[in-house]
Protein backbone atom coordinates (compact mmCIF):
# COMPACT_ATOMS: atom_id res chain seq x y z
CA UNK A 1 0.00 0.00 0.00
CA UNK A 2 1.33 3.43 -0.93
CA UNK A 3 2.18 5.71 1.93
CA UNK A 4 -0.32 8.54 2.29
CA UNK A 5 0.81 12.13 1.92
CA UNK A 6 -0.64 14.62 4.38
CA UNK A 7 0.82 17.83 2.99
CA UNK A 8 1.39 19.55 -0.33
CA UNK A 9 -0.43 21.58 -2.97
CA UNK A 10 -0.65 19.08 -5.82
CA UNK A 11 -3.95 19.40 -7.68
CA UNK A 12 -4.62 23.01 -6.70
CA UNK A 13 -3.02 24.52 -9.79
CA UNK A 14 -4.57 24.78 -13.23
CA UNK A 15 -2.63 24.08 -16.43
CA UNK A 16 -1.64 27.76 -16.65
CA UNK A 17 -0.23 27.71 -13.11
CA UNK A 18 -3.11 29.44 -11.31
CA UNK A 19 -3.76 28.45 -7.69
CA UNK A 20 -7.55 28.19 -7.62
CA UNK A 21 -7.49 28.30 -3.85
CA UNK A 22 -6.30 31.93 -4.10
CA UNK A 23 -7.99 33.07 -7.31
CA UNK A 24 -11.06 35.11 -6.30
CA UNK A 25 -11.73 38.81 -5.85
CA UNK A 26 -10.69 40.22 -2.49
CA UNK A 27 -12.76 43.17 -1.33
CA UNK A 28 -9.83 44.35 0.78
CA UNK A 29 -7.59 44.92 -2.22
CA UNK A 30 -7.97 47.99 -4.42
CA UNK A 31 -8.03 47.75 -8.18
CA UNK A 32 -9.42 45.08 -10.47
CA UNK A 33 -7.71 41.85 -11.34
CA UNK A 34 -7.42 41.44 -15.07
CA UNK A 35 -7.18 37.68 -15.31
CA UNK A 36 -8.73 34.66 -13.62
CA UNK A 37 -8.45 30.99 -14.48
CA UNK A 38 -11.23 29.76 -16.75
CA UNK A 39 -12.37 27.39 -14.01
CA UNK A 40 -12.60 30.31 -11.56
CA UNK A 41 -14.61 32.36 -14.05
CA UNK A 42 -17.13 29.54 -14.41
CA UNK A 43 -17.50 29.19 -10.65
CA UNK A 44 -17.94 32.94 -10.21
CA UNK A 45 -20.49 33.16 -13.03
CA UNK A 46 -22.53 30.31 -11.59
CA UNK A 47 -22.44 31.72 -8.04
CA UNK A 48 -23.48 35.17 -9.26
CA UNK A 49 -26.27 33.78 -11.44
CA UNK A 50 -27.81 31.23 -9.04
CA UNK A 51 -28.48 32.81 -5.61
CA UNK A 52 -27.44 30.58 -2.71
CA UNK A 53 -28.12 31.04 1.00
CA UNK A 54 -25.40 28.80 2.44
CA UNK A 55 -22.21 27.37 1.01
CA UNK A 56 -19.60 24.76 1.87
CA UNK A 57 -16.13 24.43 0.41
CA UNK A 58 -14.65 21.01 1.16
CA UNK A 59 -10.90 20.74 1.74
CA UNK A 60 -8.51 18.28 3.35
CA UNK A 61 -5.47 18.73 5.55
CA UNK A 62 -7.11 19.26 8.95
CA UNK A 63 -10.35 18.48 10.77
CA UNK A 64 -12.25 21.70 11.45
CA UNK A 65 -14.90 24.15 10.24
CA UNK A 66 -13.31 27.42 9.15
CA UNK A 67 -15.40 30.62 8.91
CA UNK A 68 -14.81 34.29 7.79
CA UNK A 69 -12.86 36.36 7.74
CA UNK A 70 -10.05 34.35 6.22
CA UNK A 71 -8.01 37.53 5.97
CA UNK A 72 -8.28 41.13 7.13
CA UNK A 73 -5.63 43.79 6.45
CA UNK A 74 -5.60 45.28 9.94
CA UNK A 75 -5.19 41.89 11.62
CA UNK A 76 -2.01 39.86 11.79
CA UNK A 77 -2.12 36.18 10.98
CA UNK A 78 -3.14 34.42 14.19
CA UNK A 79 -5.44 37.23 15.33
CA UNK A 80 -9.23 36.91 15.36
CA UNK A 81 -10.87 38.77 12.45
CA UNK A 82 -14.62 38.95 13.04
CA UNK A 83 -16.96 39.45 10.10
CA UNK A 84 -20.16 41.52 10.50
CA UNK A 85 -22.01 38.20 10.95
CA UNK A 86 -19.53 36.67 13.38
CA UNK A 87 -22.07 35.26 15.86
CA UNK A 88 -24.11 33.76 13.03
CA UNK A 89 -21.02 32.14 11.48
CA UNK A 90 -20.07 30.63 14.85
CA UNK A 91 -23.56 29.15 15.07
CA UNK A 92 -23.35 27.84 11.49
CA UNK A 93 -19.91 26.31 12.12
CA UNK A 94 -21.07 24.57 15.29
CA UNK A 95 -24.17 23.22 13.56
CA UNK A 96 -21.71 21.18 11.49
CA UNK A 97 -18.87 20.39 13.89
CA UNK A 98 -20.94 19.35 16.91
CA UNK A 99 -22.84 16.76 14.87
CA UNK A 100 -19.66 15.35 13.28
CA UNK A 101 -18.42 12.08 14.77
CA UNK A 102 -15.00 13.35 15.85
CA UNK A 103 -14.48 16.98 14.79
CA UNK A 104 -15.49 18.57 18.11
CA UNK A 105 -13.77 16.09 20.40
CA UNK A 106 -11.30 17.64 22.89
CA UNK A 107 -7.61 17.64 22.02
CA UNK A 108 -5.59 17.85 18.82
CA UNK A 109 -7.33 15.86 16.13
CA UNK A 110 -4.43 16.15 13.69
CA UNK A 111 -1.45 16.28 16.09
CA UNK A 112 -0.89 20.02 15.55
CA UNK A 113 -3.71 22.57 15.91
CA UNK A 114 -6.34 22.26 18.63
CA UNK A 115 -9.72 23.76 17.72
CA UNK A 116 -12.29 24.14 20.54
CA UNK A 117 -15.66 22.77 19.39
CA UNK A 118 -14.02 21.89 16.08
CA UNK A 119 -14.29 25.41 14.62
CA UNK A 120 -11.90 28.26 13.85
CA UNK A 121 -11.89 31.80 12.55
CA UNK A 122 -9.90 31.80 9.32
CA UNK A 123 -7.53 34.67 10.07
CA UNK A 124 -6.93 33.35 13.58
CA UNK A 125 -5.80 30.06 12.08
CA UNK A 126 -3.71 31.60 9.29
CA UNK A 127 -4.25 34.62 7.09
CA UNK A 128 -5.51 34.09 3.53
CA UNK A 129 -6.67 36.48 0.81
CA UNK A 130 -8.46 35.75 -2.50
CA UNK A 131 -10.18 32.61 -1.22
CA UNK A 132 -13.65 31.56 -2.32
CA UNK A 133 -15.15 31.62 1.18
CA UNK A 134 -14.75 35.36 1.84
CA UNK A 135 -15.53 36.19 -1.78
CA UNK A 136 -18.84 34.31 -1.71
CA UNK A 137 -19.88 35.94 1.55
CA UNK A 138 -18.94 39.50 0.60
CA UNK A 139 -19.96 39.60 -3.06
CA UNK A 140 -22.81 37.06 -3.29
CA UNK A 141 -24.35 37.15 0.22
CA UNK A 142 -23.75 33.41 0.44
CA UNK A 143 -22.83 32.42 3.99
CA UNK A 144 -20.02 30.00 3.25
CA UNK A 145 -17.73 28.00 5.51
CA UNK A 146 -14.76 25.78 4.67
CA UNK A 147 -14.86 22.20 5.91
CA UNK A 148 -11.51 20.47 6.41
CA UNK A 149 -12.49 16.81 6.12
CA UNK A 150 -9.41 15.04 7.41
CA UNK A 151 -5.84 15.35 8.58
CA UNK A 152 -4.23 14.10 5.37
CA UNK A 153 -4.74 15.85 2.04
CA UNK A 154 -4.01 12.77 -0.05
CA UNK A 155 -5.21 9.72 1.90
CA UNK A 156 -4.58 6.28 0.47
CA UNK A 157 -5.30 4.02 3.44
CA UNK A 158 -8.59 2.16 3.74
CA UNK A 159 -9.72 4.22 6.70
CA UNK A 160 -10.10 7.29 4.50
CA UNK A 161 -12.23 5.82 1.75
CA UNK A 162 -15.16 7.75 0.39
CA UNK A 163 -17.51 5.65 2.46
CA UNK A 164 -15.71 6.59 5.67
CA UNK A 165 -15.73 10.28 4.83
CA UNK A 166 -19.43 10.14 4.03
CA UNK A 167 -20.18 8.28 7.25
CA UNK A 168 -18.32 10.91 9.28
CA UNK A 169 -19.97 13.88 7.59
CA UNK A 170 -23.41 13.18 6.17
CA UNK A 171 -25.33 14.03 9.35
CA UNK A 172 -23.34 17.25 9.69
CA UNK A 173 -24.09 18.20 6.09
CA UNK A 174 -27.83 17.84 6.64
CA UNK A 175 -27.67 19.69 9.97
CA UNK A 176 -25.85 22.55 8.28
CA UNK A 177 -28.24 22.81 5.32
CA UNK A 178 -31.19 23.05 7.73
CA UNK A 179 -29.71 26.32 8.98
CA UNK A 180 -30.88 27.93 5.73
CA UNK A 181 -34.36 27.89 7.28
CA UNK A 182 -33.24 29.80 10.37
CA UNK A 183 -33.79 33.49 9.68
CA UNK A 184 -36.02 35.48 7.36
CA UNK A 185 -37.25 35.11 3.83
CA UNK A 186 -39.65 37.04 1.64
CA UNK A 187 -40.29 38.98 -1.50
CA UNK A 188 -39.75 42.60 -2.50
CA UNK A 189 -42.22 44.14 -4.94
CA UNK A 190 -43.42 47.57 -6.01
CA UNK A 191 -46.90 48.93 -5.33
CA UNK A 192 -48.24 47.18 -8.44
CA UNK A 193 -46.83 43.78 -7.47
CA UNK A 194 -43.86 43.81 -9.83
CA UNK A 195 -40.70 42.17 -8.43
CA UNK A 196 -37.83 44.41 -7.41
CA UNK A 197 -34.32 43.03 -7.76
CA UNK A 198 -31.23 44.77 -6.45
CA UNK A 199 -32.87 46.01 -3.25
CA UNK A 200 -30.80 45.85 -0.06
CA UNK A 201 -32.09 44.05 3.03
CA UNK A 202 -30.46 45.20 6.28
CA UNK A 203 -31.03 43.95 9.81
CA UNK A 204 -31.09 46.32 12.81
CA UNK A 205 -27.48 47.32 12.24
CA UNK A 206 -26.41 43.68 12.67
CA UNK A 207 -24.55 41.84 9.96
CA UNK A 208 -23.93 42.95 6.40
CA UNK A 209 -26.79 44.00 4.12
CA UNK A 210 -27.76 41.49 1.46
CA UNK A 211 -29.02 42.14 -2.05
CA UNK A 212 -32.22 40.77 -3.54
CA UNK A 213 -30.83 38.73 -6.43
CA UNK A 214 -33.69 36.47 -7.46
CA UNK A 215 -35.41 37.65 -10.65
CA UNK A 216 -38.83 37.30 -9.00
CA UNK A 217 -37.79 39.47 -6.04
CA UNK A 218 -37.31 36.69 -3.47
CA UNK A 219 -34.62 36.81 -0.81
CA UNK A 220 -33.37 34.63 2.05
CA UNK A 221 -31.30 35.78 5.03
CA UNK A 222 -30.00 33.47 7.82
CA UNK A 223 -30.32 34.97 11.31
CA UNK A 224 -30.00 33.78 14.89
CA UNK A 225 -33.10 33.56 17.06
CA UNK A 226 -34.00 37.10 18.19
CA UNK A 227 -36.22 40.10 17.44
CA UNK A 228 -35.12 42.43 14.65
CA UNK A 229 -36.01 45.52 12.66
CA UNK A 230 -35.65 44.71 8.95
CA UNK A 231 -35.21 47.44 6.32
CA UNK A 232 -35.47 47.28 2.54
CA UNK A 233 -33.92 50.04 0.43
CA UNK A 234 -33.30 50.73 -3.23
CA UNK A 235 -32.43 53.95 -5.08
CA UNK A 236 -35.57 55.49 -6.55
CA UNK A 237 -37.85 54.00 -3.88
CA UNK A 238 -38.82 55.02 -0.37
CA UNK A 239 -37.17 52.73 2.18
CA UNK A 240 -39.37 50.58 4.38
CA UNK A 241 -38.65 49.14 7.83
CA UNK A 242 -40.61 46.23 9.31
CA UNK A 243 -40.19 46.38 13.08
CA UNK A 244 -40.11 43.78 15.85
CA UNK A 245 -39.80 40.79 13.53
CA UNK A 246 -39.45 37.63 15.60
CA UNK A 247 -37.11 34.94 14.32
CA UNK A 248 -37.19 31.44 15.78
CA UNK A 249 -35.41 28.18 15.11
CA UNK A 250 -38.28 26.20 13.65
CA UNK A 251 -38.54 27.91 10.27
CA UNK A 252 -37.72 31.13 8.43
CA UNK A 253 -39.98 34.07 9.25
CA UNK A 254 -41.65 35.52 6.16
CA UNK A 255 -41.00 39.26 5.80
CA UNK A 256 -42.30 40.80 2.58
CA UNK A 257 -41.74 44.35 1.38
CA UNK A 258 -43.75 46.63 -0.90
CA UNK A 259 -41.60 49.59 -1.88
CA UNK A 260 -43.15 52.81 -3.16
CA UNK A 261 -41.56 54.34 -6.24
CA UNK A 262 -40.67 58.01 -5.82
CA UNK A 263 -41.46 58.63 -9.48
CA UNK A 264 -44.92 57.07 -9.03
CA UNK A 265 -45.65 59.45 -6.16
CA UNK A 266 -44.51 62.40 -8.26
CA UNK A 267 -46.75 61.36 -11.15
CA UNK A 268 -49.79 60.93 -8.93
CA UNK A 269 -49.12 63.65 -6.37
CA UNK A 270 -52.42 65.43 -7.08
CA UNK A 271 -54.54 62.40 -6.19
CA UNK A 272 -52.28 60.22 -4.02
CA UNK A 273 -49.64 61.51 -1.62
CA UNK A 274 -46.66 59.57 -0.31
CA UNK A 275 -48.53 59.15 2.98
CA UNK A 276 -51.52 57.70 1.13
CA UNK A 277 -49.32 55.04 -0.48
CA UNK A 278 -47.63 54.30 2.84
CA UNK A 279 -50.94 53.77 4.62
CA UNK A 280 -52.06 51.39 1.89
CA UNK A 281 -48.78 49.49 2.04
CA UNK A 282 -48.92 49.16 5.82
CA UNK A 283 -52.43 47.77 5.51
CA UNK A 284 -51.34 45.18 2.96
CA UNK A 285 -48.39 44.13 5.13
CA UNK A 286 -50.60 43.68 8.19
CA UNK A 287 -53.09 41.53 6.28
CA UNK A 288 -50.31 39.38 4.76
CA UNK A 289 -48.61 38.96 8.15
CA UNK A 290 -51.93 38.08 9.75
CA UNK A 291 -52.71 35.46 7.11
CA UNK A 292 -49.26 33.91 7.58
CA UNK A 293 -49.61 33.90 11.39
CA UNK A 294 -53.07 32.32 11.25
CA UNK A 295 -51.77 29.56 8.99
CA UNK A 296 -48.89 28.85 11.39
CA UNK A 297 -50.43 29.39 14.79
CA UNK A 298 -54.21 29.57 14.37
CA UNK A 299 -54.14 33.16 15.61
CA UNK A 300 -57.66 34.29 16.57
CA UNK A 301 -57.02 37.75 18.10
CA UNK A 302 -57.11 39.50 14.73
CA UNK A 303 -58.20 42.88 16.09
CA UNK A 304 -55.25 43.16 18.48
CA UNK A 305 -52.94 41.93 15.75
CA UNK A 306 -54.10 44.67 13.38
CA UNK A 307 -53.27 47.30 16.00
CA UNK A 308 -49.58 46.28 16.05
Amino acid sequence: MAKQSCTGVSGRYTSDGTDMNRDFHSHWQSGTRLKFAEETKLIMKYAETVPAVLGISFHDGSLVVNYPWDGKPDKNSGEYAASPDDNLFISLAKSYSLVHKTMALPGKQCTYNEFPDGITNGNEWYKVFNGMQDWNYFYNDCFEVTIELGCCKYPTDAERTFGDVWSDNFESIFAYTKMANHGIKGRVTDYNGNPITGANISVSGKGKPIRVRHEAGYYWRPLARDTYDITATKPGYYSLTRRNIQVNKSEATEVNFILISKSQVRRNKKSHTKQWYQRRVRGVHKIKDMEHSVLLHGRSDWNSYLRR
